[in-house]
């Protein structure tokens, strides 16, 4: 399939680097350029709205972990899957599951209870519909008529703020003798959480920060407290992150009220496990 001239659709890494309605996304399209290689970007008003990817053969498993991908970049909409054959349109907005898509068909999928793929078509006729395709996302009407596919509430934001409710009602609903903590605490120390995984994850925090406070390299804090084991631990090793932060920057973000509390931190997580913290799927 060859890609037509339609505004906004950028079918060379080049194409889409050298835009200027881009750029604030740029960060996001080069995340995706590394996990998949996408063959062409359609952005609306810059922002990275359909990955298209050809690939040789259908690899089911594969292409859930590039549904996955996007859904945890959380601004695009739709993955373009093409073979020689047949080409699949998957949901970025559809919450990933562990196993990937292994059916025939749309309707199969639905029954199923499986939203991420929105539509199975043949290469052949999807490219000469292409154009067509592009005005219906760019007005809106493809999503109006796949619904189940484009659940808001089905968006990684979403999960995010459920996650982050859940954490926060485990954490306040522990009340024994050692204490409780209060909501503007916990709210300071979830804060907390999800600035240093974006420090991490950015790159900001970097191996000599996490090897200066003992903790082992990853890109993700999620992956750096999954290696550390124990929740105990874990915790013990944030404060010693938040320590280091709040000398690094200066500043109160990472402020000194929480130097003395890290035990009735460790009393809550032996009952409210940091597995049940925010983080990606």
């Amino acid at each position: 399939m060859d890609f037509p001239d339609f505004p906004g659709l950028y079918a060379t890494p080049g194409a889409w680097q050298g835009s200027r309605e881009t750029r604030p996304y740029r960060y996001q399209i080069e995340r995706a350029r590394t996990a998949f290689e996408p063959s062409a970007v359609f952005c609306i008003e810059g922002r990275p709205t359909v990955y298209f990817r050809k690939v040789a053969r259908a690899d089911a498993e594969r292409e859930a972990e590039w549904q996955k991908h996007l859904w945890n970049l959380g601004t695009a909409t739709m993955l373009v899957v093409e073979d020689p054959i047949n080409t699949r349109v998957y949901s970025a907005l559809a919450k990933p599951r562990p196993q990937p898509i292994r059916v025939d068909g749309v309707d199969e999928a639905h029954v199923l209870g499986d939203d991420r793929l929105v539509a199975p078509l043949k290469t052949a006729v999807f490219a000469l519909e292409l154009q067509q395709f592009l005005l219906r996302v760019q007005t809106g009407q493809f999503y109006r008529a796949f619904p189940r596919s484009f659940r808001p509430e089905a968006a990684i934001d979403q999960y995010l703020l459920d996650q982050l409710t859940t954490a926060r009602d485990r954490m306040l609903s522990v009340d024994d003798d050692s204490g409780a903590l209060d909501e503007k605490t916990v709210h300071a120390f979830l804060g907390r959480c999800l600035l240093a995984c974006y420090l991490v994850e950015r790159g900001v925090i970097g191996q000599r920060q996490l090897a200066a406070v003992n903790m082992p390299p990853a890109e993700k804090l999620r992956d750096v407290l999954e290696q550390i084991g124990s929740d105990t631990k874990a915790i013990q090793a944030l404060f010693r992150l938040f320590r280091l932060l709040d000398e690094d920057f200066n500043g109160s973000l990472f402020g000194s009220e929480f130097t003395g509390q890290p035990q009735l931190f460790l009393q809550t997580t032996s009952q409210s496990s940091c597995s049940s913290w925010p983080g990606q799927i």
